[in-house]
């Protein structure tokens, strides 16, 4: 007979009444936060860490059809400015969302570089990636690092980093959403 103000009824509409594939919801969200600076110069993939601990997230999926929203977000520069600093994400420490080997090239999710800097201070860079990872344990996922062929990668922080309202600090940041 119509609808009045305010909208439906509460039990109206329920998963039954919904087509085929609608209701999707997001079940869960867990983030980790970095609030301190951390540097990286290492020449195998390692997991982030800052003072403050690893730059990683563990979730439980609800099911084992459950897909999970993985982002992270990283701001800092390599002391080297010739080089770049490679990342990837991983899902119990082995690589998810990089790119296809080609001979002796990184596979990577994402690169920052140095290449030019100048009087760049800082960049930043962000992932998303959506993984399937096909469990109902406890599952972990982490950004992780491996410097190009030389530098110190530091994040969470400026270039100086000295104790001038024109420097700053940044999070770092990993979230995980089933």
């Amino acid at each position: 007979t119509g609808l009045s103000v305010g909208g439906l009824p509460d039990g109206t509409v329920d998963g039954d009444t919904l087509a085929s594939g609608v209701g999707g919801k997001v079940l869960q969200v867990v983030q980790t936060v970095r609030l301190q600076s951390g540097s990286s110069g290492v020449t195998s993939w390692t997991t982030l860490a800052a003072g403050d601990g690893n730059v990683e997230v563990a979730i439980t999926p609800s099911a084992a059809s459950s897909k999970v929203l993985v982002t992270a977000h990283i701001c800092g520069f390599n002391d080297d400015d010739n080089e770049s600093y490679h990342f990837r994400l991983a899902r119990g420490g082995s690589a998810i969302c990089v790119g296809t080997a080609s001979g002796s090239r990184t596979q990577s999710s994402f690169t920052i570089g140095s290449y030019g800097a100048g009087s760049l201070p800082h960049r930043s860079a962000s992932i998303e990636f959506l993984d399937s990872p096909s469990t109902t344990s406890a599952t972990t996922y982490a950004l992780q690092g491996l410097r190009g062929s030389a530098g110190t990668f530091y994040f969470g922080r400026n270039d100086t980093d000295s104790d001038s309202a024109s420097q700053g600090r940044f999070p770092t940041i990993i979230t995980a959403k089933e």
